[in-house]
């Protein structure tokens, strides 16, 4: 799993699009249910507005052009995910930040497994 790289991804998004009259908050949760890990990376930034959030996944796609960046990012952590049957979900409000949350099926292991590390 490439978790490290996800997370890298939504973290320096949430530092990329800070929103530039207030100090950026960004706030990172986990939770387990019985059948899946819920990872939210949550910040105060610029948000993204409404009518451009069905694309937000698709490649090459931007929405803040006064920052440097090439349009895979969401879409290469949405391919990750997928390869392991999960998936991502964006809250957002324009001027008032965005929450993306990953969701990852969580594999049994088997009764066997004696892994004393």
């Amino acid at each position: 799993m490439h978790l490290h790289s996800i997370l890298q991804n939504l973290i320096t998004n949430a530092i990329k699009y800070r929103h530039p009259n207030r100090l950026p908050i960004i706030s990172i949760d986990a939770e387990q249910t019985h059948n899946e890990i819920k990872i939210s990376v949550a910040d105060n930034g610029l948000g993204i507005p409404k009518g451009k959030q069905k694309g937000l996944f698709s490649k090459y796609m931007r929405f803040h052009e006064h920052v440097e960046g090439t349009g895979v990012g969401l879409y290469l952590v949405q391919q990750l995910l997928g390869s392991h049957g999960g998936f991502i979900t964006v809250e957002s409000e324009e001027g008032e930040g965005a929450t993306f949350t990953v969701f990852l099926p969580l594999k049994e292991v088997p009764a066997n497994n004696n892994n004393n590390h």
